[in-house]
């Protein structure tokens, strides 16, 4: 995911802190602020009236989202203790000669995050469990809102998280995860901590040990 709201940073704004699992908005309610993560991580879900939900999209430091111009199309709420900058929405609509520029850089902005859902959709409509989890984890390194080093993950979300983005069941996920480990794709450490091997995940490599091996040739 690329840095989102460079562009805004002339506008009026202030910021906004949510707590773990806190509510940043419902879907259906009106749309007045759209908000950038300045830390930590919220996740966009469809929540179903059966109590399930999908997670459709998970946001890092300097992701955009919220900027709808009538109704929520979907829920946001915290994955961890976040810091949001907001924008009233009305500034930009109220203010005819920043319209142009800001409804292209928005436009910009919601066709990249249109790629990145169609792209989920895509995998886990197509591929197996196994393949879905190596995904999710390959685009989690080059996430550059998710601090790392070299292959060591740190996750702002749960498993429970993970599983409802996949579409898999929580036990699906812990067993193919420990399957990973035992194949030597990655180590955990902990519910949260991954090291991902760079021979399974060739984006592990950290630049240090890319500078080694590229000596010792």
């Amino acid at each position: 995911m690329s840095a989102d709201g460079g562009f805004l940073e002339d506008t009026r704004s202030w910021l906004l802190t949510r707590r773990r699992g806190q509510v940043i908005f419902d879907a259906g309610e009106p749309a007045g602020l759209m908000y950038r993560v300045e830390s930590g991580c919220v996740r966009l879900q469809i929540n179903n009236p059966d109590g399930e939900r999908q997670i459709v999209v998970f946001l890092f430091p300097g992701d955009l989202f919220g900027y709808e111009i009538t109704d929520r199309v979907c829920s946001a709420e915290a994955v961890s203790d976040s810091t949001l900058r907001c924008w009233p929405v009305q500034a930009f609509l109220k203010s005819p000669q920043e319209q142009p520029r800001v409804t292209i850089q928005l436009l910009e902005a919601a066709q990249r995050r249109f790629g990145e859902m169609a792209e989920h959709i895509d995998k886990i409509t197509h591929l197996p469990a196994k393949e879905r989890v190596l995904w999710f984890l390959n685009g989690l390194l080059t996430c550059p809102g998710l601090p790392r080093e070299g292959g060591r993950i740190h996750l702002p979300m749960t498993r429970l998280d993970i599983a409802d983005y996949l579409g898999v069941a929580p036990e699906t996920l812990s067993r193919i995860l420990a399957g990973l480990e035992e194949d030597g794709y990655l180590r955990r450490d902990g519910r949260r901590d991954l090291e991902l091997s760079p021979e399974g995940f060739p984006n592990a490599r950290s630049e240090a040990s890319l500078k080694l091996k590229t000596a010792h040739r």
